[in-house]
């Protein structure tokens, strides 16, 4: 017994010290300027590090050897990369009891985009931002995401967090109103494009619940859709954005107070009736567009926000406050009888 024990211990490896600290050099900022995420888009050709044949010369695909592809990796195509010395985030580190008091605030969360023309690149972020936050300033964030992703901090800085302020004194008269509690199904057509695909859905949501999260459904379609990372946290932005305008429309009274089910013999719920399309526009689907498709839908997004802030801002009296007023004073948080 004795001697299988010291056998079994003796076969096991040996772990690697974990050493503490963050790493010297980092290529991340590179990898991100290659164009493999939606964050950071070249608008210019890449340069490419490997070797283009003639015009007239032909590939033999059938001689690719199945290692190859295995060990082709993404940076071999493209833009090269380039490490650089890592830079200590300067993080604002809170006490236990400032960070109680923040978990006790209530959340409401708004969506905030982020567009910026960098010349050689297109800077398109989306993220959810807390009304109530306390820890974590606009500027901090912008120096912090400047820092990660090695622009610029005297230049982009102060646009990114000015984009983020003025997205929260539009949203907020909207995002601060309580809601009357009881079912209040509305129709959320969504459509989104995230580098070159095209995510497009139609479903029934309850204004009122909070049970059921955007966060909750967008991680589900992904999943049952087997969609790469990135459509989470788009997709959750996505239905953000149209709960708020829907929000919006119902203070106005402008929201019908019933959504037709189209369910069969009258039933509450259930299957919709539809013979000719048989429920497909309910769907989710995901298909490939061109770059003129991406152009054109991207100039009408952007038209379809400034539209929708104008109007989200006209909304409440508070609308006019400026974002610091609106953190130093109490908010009032408004019911609907």
């Amino acid at each position: 017994m004795t001697t299988r024990r010291s056998n079994y211990h003796n076969s096991i490896p040996q772990q690697m010290p974990i050493r503490k600290g963050q790493a010297s050099i980092t290529t991340y900022s590179s990898r991100l300027k290659t164009g493999v995420t939606a964050l950071l888009v070249p608008q210019g050709p890449l340069i490419s590090t490997g070797g283009t044949l003639p015009r007239a010369a032909k590939r033999n695909y059938a001689e690719t050897d199945d290692d190859d592809l295995e060990d082709r990796r993404p940076e071999d195509e493209g833009a090269p990369l380039k490490s650089r010395m890592a830079i200590m985030t300067n993080h604002i580190y809170h006490t236990e009891e400032q960070l109680e008091k923040a978990a006790q605030q209530p959340e409401i969360l708004i969506p905030i985009r982020i567009n910026l023309d960098m010349g050689t690149y297109r800077l398109s972020d989306f993220f959810l931002w807390n009304l109530s936050e306390q820890l974590i300033t606009p500027e901090q964030f912008s120096q912090i995401m400047c820092q990660d992703l090695d622009i610029p901090l005297q230049t982009y800085a102060p646009q990114i967090s000015q984009a983020i302020k003025t997205q929260i004194e539009e949203y907020a008269p909207v995002a601060t109103i309580d809601l009357p509690t009881g079912i209040q199904n509305v129709i959320v057509n969504l459509s989104l494009h995230l580098a070159k695909h095209l995510y497009e859905d139609k479903f029934e949501w309850d204004l009122a619940s909070a049970e059921f999260t955007p966060e909750r459904f967008a991680r589900t379609i992904v999943e049952d859709m087997g969609l790469s990372g990135e459509f989470y946290p788009a997709i959750a932005h996505a239905i953000y954005e149209v709960l708020i305008r829907l929000k919006k429309e119902a203070c106005e009274g402008h929201l019908p107070t019933e959504v037709e089910n189209d369910a069969a013999y009258n039933a509450d719920a259930g299957w919709r009736v539809d013979q000719e399309g048989l429920g497909d526009e309910w769907a989710p689907s995901l298909e490939e567009l061109t770059q003129e498709e991406i152009e054109r839908r991207e100039v009408e997004r952007e038209r379809n926000i400034r539209r929708l802030r104008r109007e989200t801002a006209k909304f409440g009296d508070s609308a006019d406050r400026d974002y610091n007023s609106f953190l130093s004073s109490k908010r009032r948080r408004k019911t609907m009888f």
